[in-house]
């Protein structure tokens, strides 16, 4: 058995369900001396879009399923390519399949930063954020949310409110992108293990 592809999977199949790019909102208003300030934030799963404290009549608009059809399956296929690899008693097999699922689940963290980039780029997240509360007049406002990128950070105002926005590629993705290294290092076992013995001699 490899142990060390073992590790590979066991940390693709933890960032599978972890998020992949989270984006946090902070939105505050000073009126008569009182500073409300209010948070929300969007996750994004390969399966799903979670997001906190955003009430209605807010509309995430990231697509996931361009994550289920292309970049899920790739990860699905790496795991099972990966676990095969991990166990089959073959030294060429073992090789091709291991880099096989690295490379297989190098592509997919490519894939899900191409077309998540494309997604914010044709519009952000949510097309705004609703701020409301009781002693504001009026007692609600629609802050737009700017468009935002990958990785981007920024503070923006609207009608007196300002919102503080940080996005990035979340644990989920870093997850995969450490399994998609320890396969290939994986694959490159026993050629490690014979020169540490020839070199111990």
């Amino acid at each position: 058995m490899n142990k060390i592809g073992i590790v590979g999977v066991i940390l693709a199949l933890i960032g599978l369900l972890l998020p992949w790019w989270e984006i946090g909102l902070s939105v505050w208003e000073t009126t008569n001396g009182k500073t409300v300030t209010i948070s929300a934030s969007i996750s994004v799963f390969l399966y799903q879009i979670s997001s906190k404290n955003f009430n209605p009549p807010q509309t995430i608009t990231i697509d996931v399923i361009p994550f289920i059809l292309f970049v899920l399956p790739l990860i699905f296929i790496s795991i099972g390519l990966g676990l095969k690899g991990c166990l089959v008693d073959d030294e060429k097999k073992e090789k091709v399949l291991l880099i096989s699922a690295g490379s297989l689940m190098m592509l997919s963290t490519v894939i899900f930063a191409f077309t998540l980039q494309v997604e914010l780029l044709a519009s952000p997240p949510a097309p705004y954020f609703f701020f409301n509360y009781p002693g504001r007049e009026p007692p609600y406002c629609l802050v737009p949310i700017p468009k935002v990128g990958i990785f981007s950070n920024g503070t923006s105002t609207f009608e007196g409110v300002s919102m503080n926005y940080l996005s990035y590629l979340s644990i989920g993705f870093w997850f995969t992108i450490s399994a998609a290294i320890v396969l290939l290092i994986a694959s490159q076992r026993l050629s490690i293990y014979r020169a540490l013995y020839k070199s111990s001699f």
